[in-house]
C-alpha cells in the first residue's frame, strides 16, 4: 500500500492519520457539515477494529424542537492511505487530509426515547473490570453519553468485553443497531456480537 516508501516514513504518515482521524472521530458534530446550535450529544459509540475502518454513530437531541439528528461517521483508513500511495515525491510536509464518510438522517424525540430509556436505565459497577485476555486485534468500543457541561460518562471494552457488562454491551448494541437502521435496509454495520 506504500508503494515503495520506506518503512520509516510509511510509519510517520500512518500514524499522523491515525491522530488525524482521532481527533475527528472524537467530535464527530464538528465534522462537516457541522450539527446545528441547539442540539446536544446524546450518546456516541465508537467502534475501532483493529484491521478495518473506524464508525461512529451518535445521537444529538433538540429537546426544544423535539428533533434528533442521527449521524454515522467513518473513517476510510484505506482510502486516506491511497492519497500516498505511489507519491513519495510528491507528498507536503504536512499530512493530507483524512477521508471521513458523514451521514446523517432526523428523527423524533419519540423514536429516540425507548433507546435513550434503555440507555440510561443500565447499571454497572463503577470498578474496572479485571482483565481475562489479552490481545492485538479484534475491535475496540467506546459507548459515550452526556455532553460538555452536563456530566459526561465514557465506558470502553475490547470485543466481547466483561460479563459483568453485558447490560450495558447489550444496549450499546441496540444504539449501534438502531443508528445503522437509518441508513440502510440492509442490516446492521455495528460487529458488537
Amino acid at each position: 500500500m506504500t508503494g515503495g516508501m520506506p518503512p520509516d516514513v510509511a510509519l510517520r504518515y500512518l500514524k499522523a492519520f491515525r491522530a488525524e482521524a482521532d481527533l475527528l472521530l472524537r467530535a464527530p458534530e464538528k465534522i462537516a457539515p457541522p450539527i446545528p446550535r441547539g442540539y446536544r450529544c446524546g450518546a456516541t459509540l465508537t467502534e475501532d477494529p483493529a484491521f478495518d475502518n473506524r464508525v461512529v454513530r451518535a445521537v444529538y437531541t433538540n429537546p426544544d424542537e423535539a428533533k434528533v439528528i442521527v449521524r454515522r461517521v467513518t473513517h476510510d483508513e484505506q482510502a486516506t492511505l491511497r492519497q500516498i500511495d505511489g507519491r513519495m515525491a510528491f507528498l507536503p510536509a504536512s499530512v493530507p487530509p483524512c477521508i471521513v464518510r458523514v451521514e446523517d438522517k432526523s428523527t423524533t424525540m419519540a423514536h429516540w426515547s425507548p433507546i435513550w430509556k434503555r440507555l440510561r436505565s443500565v447499571r454497572i459497577s463503577m470498578a474496572a473490570p479485571e482483565p481475562t485476555t489479552l490481545g492485538l486485534d479484534g475491535v475496540t468500543y467506546t459507548l459515550t453519553t452526556g455532553g460538555l457541561f452536563g456530566g459526561r460518562i465514557a465506558l470502553t471494552w475490547w470485543c466481547d468485553g466483561p460479563a459483568e457488562w453485558m447490560e450495558l454491551i447489550e444496549a450499546a448494541q441496540a444504539l449501534g443497531e438502531w443508528v445503522d437502521r437509518h441508513f440502510d435496509d440492509s442490516g446492521s454495520h455495528s460487529t458488537l456480537s
